[in-house]
């Protein structure tokens, strides 16, 4: 955050929003994990999903932008990611 802040100046208007944005939902994120909310899982796919989509975006690979969320759909389906992130992450005991 310090380098984005360093040279805000030299961004362009809407990589400012996109850093603000992926800033924000961070902290929103950090303060979910510290309360152990159960849908902190969601947000940091849309985090991730959000993040590839931008350094995608940047690289003018627009056309790959689908392939995070394809990824994580198939990594949930295949793993069950969401239940090893609520055990190790969150401590959540399924019943």
């Amino acid at each position: 955050m310090t380098i984005t802040t360093a040279f805000w100046f030299y961004l362009d208007l809407a990589d400012g929003i996109l850093i603000a944005l992926f800033v924000l939902i961070t902290l929103i994120n950090c303060g979910a994990l510290l309360e152990q909310r159960r849908w902190i899982y969601y947000l940091e796919c849309v985090r991730l999903i959000f993040l590839f989509g931008f350094v995608f975006y940047k690289l003018d690979w627009v056309e790959l932008i689908f392939l995070p969320t394809i990824a994580l759909i198939i990594l949930e389906r295949t793993f069950a990611l969401s239940s090893l992130y609520r055990s190790y992450v969150l401590r959540y005991e399924e019943a």
